[in-house]
């Protein structure tokens, strides 16, 4: 938090207007047109270049924006700038204003008070920067009414007590508003982030596949569809695998679903260990069939990995539990490859294709892989 209380004050200095040089020229100004001379613009040409000097800092420290680096180094370099200036009001009551007539010295201090009044807005989310500010400016005030021990020296000086004291408190006010409405920010920010994680959290569920852990049939839809207008858009080929394993009902016959379910997700595994390029994608198309996109890829590079993917699941050796299955548990896998630059159909039209392709491999014996870009009406592998 003191991160971002100090922020603001820097960003107050960067942006308010210089009241401390406006005062002091007026200070100057009322005085000097009095006397009748210019013997007081050293002061105010001072007063110039301590203004401009914490005006540069703050805005070189706005500029770099790193807060949550030597944050009280940051707090200390400006509490010294503002101590600085203070005491130059200060001293020059002193020096300037304590041996001129009390409507001189009136004005002087009014002038201070308005100053020490429009800074506190913009000193107060820092606790310790606005009384460093009106103890650097009224100290030498306080101390000189004091000491000329005169009765309007202690009248000035009693009023000016009872206003910085007032002042002060209404500083402390300020900087509790100021901790409680950051409190209030961070913690709006931090709801902000949860609901974020949330949100991206059910987005993640809301497009994957409860069981085996891999994109669900929607996400499927919405990839197909994104890298379809790209291949389009790219003139590049697409392709498709749809995998699906071998006498699976008679596996869930014979062995239950708990066994069946185990199955599917050790070739839904084994499946991401294969297709791992950042474009492709595994899907759980519906019951025991899956469905892997792969972007960029002619009909012979979609064969190379549909062999990958039957060997791979074969040698997982998952036993098949029925009487009429010797071998392992085997999957079929029918692949499919088009341009879709070169067609006005869908994406439904790859879909197609490597169902049809699917069905062959299902009817030339199962655990084979085959690839066909024949259209025409659609029949459900078995």
């Amino acid at each position: 938090m003191l991160a971002e209380q100090t922020r603001r004050v820097y960003d107050h200095t960067v942006s308010a207007p210089p009241f401390g040089l406006i005062g002091g020229g007026m200070v100057v100004a009322a005085i000097e047109l009095s006397r009748g001379s210019v013997s007081l613009l050293w002061w105010w040409g001072m007063l110039a270049l301590a203004t401009y000097a914490r005006f540069a800092h703050a805005r070189w420290v706005v500029r770099r924006g790193a807060w949550d680096r030597d944050t009280r180094g940051l707090v200390r370099r400006f509490a010294l700038g503002t101590a600085v200036e203070g005491l130059m009001w200060g001293v020059s009551f002193v020096l300037i204003a304590d041996q001129s007539d009390v409507w001189t010295q009136a004005f002087m201090l009014s002038a201070m008070a308005g100053i020490a009044v429009a800074h506190l807005a913009s000193l107060a989310p820092v606790r310790m920067l606005y009384p460093i500010s009106v103890a650097s400016m009224f100290s030498p005030v306080v101390c000189a009414l004091l000491l000329r021990g005169d009765l309007n020296g202690v009248t000035l000086a009693s009023i000016l007590a009872l206003l910085l004291f007032n002042l002060l408190t209404t500083s402390l006010r300020c900087h509790e508003a100021t901790r409680s409405e950051l409190a209030l920010h961070f913690e709006r920010e931090r709801s902000h982030r949860e609901l974020e994680v949330a949100h991206a959290r059910i987005e993640r569920l809301s497009l994957t596949d409860a069981l085996t852990s891999v994109a669900n049939r929607r996400r499927f839809e919405e990839q197909l569809a994104k890298e379809w207008a790209r291949a389009q858009r790219e003139e590049r080929p697409l392709a498709l695998a749809m995998v699906d394993i071998d006498m699976f009902k008679p596996l869930n016959d014979a062995a239950g679903h708990l066994a069946g379910d185990a199955c599917l997700r050790r070739v839904a595994h084994r499946l991401r260990e294969v297709v791992q390029r950042p474009g492709d994608l595994v899907a759980r198309y519906g019951g025991e069939e899956f469905a892997v996109l792969l972007a960029d890829t002619e009909t012979d590079g979609a064969m190379v990995v549909g062999e990958q993917i039957r060997n791979a699941i074969e040698d997982l050796g998952i036993e098949h539990p029925h009487p009429s299955c010797n071998s392992p548990v085997t999957v079929s896998v029918g692949v499919a490859s088009l341009r879709p630059g070169q067609t006005p159909d869908g994406p439904s039209r790859l879909i197609d294709a490597a169902d049809r392709a699917l069905y062959l491999a299902k009817n030339r014996g199962r655990n084979r892989v085959e690839a066909t870009h024949e259209t025409g009406p659609l029949r459900r592998a078995s």
